[in-house]
């Protein structure tokens, strides 16, 4: 059995925002979307697909959907029969993974190496700091309020804790189980499911707060409520 080792990092942000997953070869990108969110610490609120990308970083235009957003009319092909090991075949591959619209959160997956392993469990091998909070405004917006709450001299967007990211990636995958195989799709090893519900819409209060992040700013607001876009207009 083989996993795919991918590193992902969140574009635009600095200090970069990182995770290393393992995950099987065969696994569809609609259960990597739930392996992504909760690996980053995201909330699932939003909506997402993956997008292929040359290996000098141009970007093709084939894109990969929910159901849900297919038959909204979106341009594109379904997420829930492509297997990741499809798009991400020789060390170096690229496969951006786009969340939120509005925020326009992107990241680049980059697969570095084929691993053998004895089963075929998806897990956070590590990374680097902690997700930035939703809605926040994107990496622009999210930079904007790092430096509004810099004299806080709290670390919580350093830290990172990759057993809090790993049970949120078992927790994610065991509230969206596979209903039904679908058959193969061109990989010998493959049979992608169909997922339970459509994950792509907005889901408000689909999970817990993203983490330490969020933690940060409920204590920097704890005398003086002020709303996130409010902390951001602050910022110089």
């Amino acid at each position: 059995m083989e996993l795919l080792r991918i590193h992902v990092v969140l574009d635009g942000v600095a200090p970069t925002v990182w995770r290393r997953l393992d995950v099987p070869r065969s696994m569809t990108l609609d259960r990597l979307h739930l392996v992504l969110q909760g690996a980053m610490g995201w909330t699932d609120a939003h909506v997402h697909e993956f997008e292929t990308v040359a290996r000098d970083g141009s970007r093709h235009p084939q894109r990969y959907l929910p159901d849900d957003a297919l038959d909204d009319g979106e341009p594109g092909e379904r997420e829930a029969t492509m297997p990741v090991g499809r798009l991400l075949g020789r060390p170096g591959d690229l496969l951006r993974y786009l969340y939120d619209a509005g925020d326009a959160w992107t990241h680049t997956l980059r697969l570095e190496q084929v691993v053998p392993a004895l089963d075929a469990g998806p897990r956070c091998l590590g990374g680097g700091r902690a997700c930035p909070p939703e809605d926040c405004g994107g990496p622009t917006g999210y930079d904007r309020l790092l430096r509004v709450l810099a004299g806080e001299r709290r670390r919580d967007a350093e830290r990172f804790d990759v057993a809090r990211a790993q049970a949120a990636i078992a927790r994610l995958l065991q509230e969206h189980p596979v209903r039904a195989t679908v058959g193969p799709v061109g990989d010998p090893t493959s049979r992608p499911g169909v997922p339970e519900e459509p994950q792509g819409g907005s889901r408000p209060g689909a999970s817990d707060p993203s983490g330490p992040v969020d933690a940060m700013l409920l204590r920097a607001t704890r005398h003086r409520p002020q709303s996130l876009a409010e902390h951001v207009r602050r910022a110089p």
